[in-house]
């Protein structure tokens, strides 16, 4: 005759489940099926567990100096709240770092041009002159035409800075310019700003 089963649910550690899974073939009285849990509770602690895991990793990148260690115990909220405070202070460090890179990345652009102010290309295009600033290389510089008014502001490493000059907006790039010269664009603040 045979007894139909009855389903008998165990909830067992990670840490101890192979140990029970062989103590319990031994006794030959199970048959095991393993379940895996789901739901919104469920999910919310896998993110929690997450999060805690990449808070403890960013902590773990910290060199502490030994005297300065110590072990403090929190209640879970205390616990999420500083797990929440890490992730918040790493993203921070990380868009700050983003920021001084640009920052280098913008003022390594204009290292050959000196000091630039975009405020100053507005003041004179109120007065009715409009400033472009150009590169191109030295030897193509002689190619531009005496019909488009230009300002050398600096020669080196055989590229040639220049200001093209207009009493008129200009909406496009002038047919008459060497394809060679390619136009730069202002910063969005003064290199001086940007240094700071």
């Amino acid at each position: 005759m045979i007894v139909p089963m009855k389903k008998v649910s165990l909830v067992v550690l990670d840490s101890e489940k192979k140990e029970s899974l062989k103590a319990l073939r031994k006794l030959g009285l199970v048959h095991l099926e393993q379940v895996e849990g789901s739901g919104p509770v469920l999910a919310s602690f896998k993110e929690s567990q997450a999060e805690t895991e990449k808070a403890i990793s960013i902590l773990a990148e910290i060199k502490a100096p030994k005297k300065a260690q110590i072990s403090v115990s929190l209640a879970y909220e205390q616990t999420r709240d500083k797990v929440k405070e890490v992730l918040s202070l790493s993203d921070r460090k990380k868009s700050l770092f983003d920021y001084i890179n640009q920052n280098t990345q913008e003022l390594a652009r204009f290292s050959e041009w000196g000091e630039v102010k975009p405020e100053d290309f507005k003041f004179l295009a109120e007065k009715g002159l409009f400033a472009y600033m150009y590169e191109i290389p030295q030897e193509k510089y002689a190619l531009i035409p005496e019909t488009l008014r230009t300002m050398v502001v600096n020669t080196s490493l055989k590229i040639t800075r220049f200001l093209l000059l207009s009493e008129v907006s200009l909406e496009s790039r002038p047919q008459e310019l060497p394809p060679e010269a390619y136009e730069v664009e202002l910063p969005s603040e003064g290199t001086l700003q940007i240094a700071e």
